[in-house]
């Protein structure tokens, strides 16, 4: 079993409340508020339950591992300590015949300039630097939906039922988008 990065124990973290807004949901379809508290809360602890079971797994994983590690580790030390070495015969320094030697030339070292962190674009920048099209395209988008939604609410007449469950549908939806997009 591969060990988990930060993000995804993040994301581990998280599966709770995705259970008990599923559970939500489903509890209110079946019953009004008590049914989608108690759904949230179903679904809130079983999120936690298959989550916590997995990290208890992943522990069980890794001490294993630690223990794996620990054993190779004692094998690598040597058993005894190695005796001293014995101690070289010593020489009898000879007089080096009378020779020049020239001098080095004595270089001192240059200090490199410290160098500035890069810094982002600024703000200036990042709105009207780029693709500015595209920016003004995306507000104008954001305009018509809401508009359109106006228009639709003004126009179109839904019970209050089907307009919530729309609502959480969207909010679903865009949940699962924003998970996917982190990961």
């Amino acid at each position: 079993m591969p060990l988990q990065t930060g993000r995804e124990i993040r994301k581990g973290g998280r599966m709770w409340f995705l259970g008990a807004l599923i559970g939500a949901v489903l509890g209110a379809l079946a019953g009004h508020f008590t049914g989608m508290l108690l759904g949230a809360l179903i679904g809130g602890l079983a999120a936690w339950a298959i989550t916590s079971q997995n990290r208890a797994a992943q522990l069980a994983e890794l001490e294993r591992r630690l223990a794996a590690l620990e054993r190779a580790f004692a094998d690598l030390r040597p058993a005894q300590p190695a005796p001293p070495p014995e101690p070289a015969p010593e020489m009898v320094a000879q007089e080096p015949a009378a020779q020049e030697i020239p001098e080095a030339p004595i270089v001192e070292p240059v200090a490199e300039a410290p160098r500035a962190a890069p810094a982002g674009p600024s703000l200036w920048e990042r709105l009207f630097g780029g693709n500015v099209v595209v920016k003004v395209g995306v507000v104008v988008l954001f305009f018509g939906i809401a508009f359109l939604l106006k228009y639709t609410y003004e126009r179109i007449h839904v019970p209050i039922e089907l307009r919530l469950l729309g609502v959480a549908l969207g909010a679903i939806v865009l949940l699962a988008l924003g998970v996917g997009l982190i990961a």
